[in-house]
């Protein structure tokens, strides 16, 4: 489960971005989630979080990318790092 996890949330803030659930019929991005994906609104709103802040740590966003750091490892280190001290913690 935390493959699935790590994946979608890559592509979580650009369903954000782009509005994609209106697309489907959805007035919000938390109902879309609840939905489709069965997610309840604190793990979409722990999603959104963690979309918005791989924006500004990188390297957590390709390591996540690439597959060798997991959703939530990666959930853990949001919590913590900011692009001054983003190395010290991967």
């Amino acid at each position: 489960m935390d493959q699935a996890r790590h994946c979608a949330v890559l592509w979580f803030k650009e369903i954000v971005e782009r509005e994609l659930y209106k697309e489907l019929g959805y007035g919000s991005v938390y109902q879309y989630a609840a939905v489709e994906l069965e997610f309840s609104k604190t793990r979409t709103g722990d999603f959104l979080h963690l979309a918005r802040k791989l924006e500004k740590l990188p390297r957590l966003k390709k390591e996540m990318e690439e597959g060798k750091i997991g959703y939530t490892k990666a959930r853990e280190i949001v919590k913590v790092a900011d692009e001054k001290n983003e190395n010290r913690w991967l």
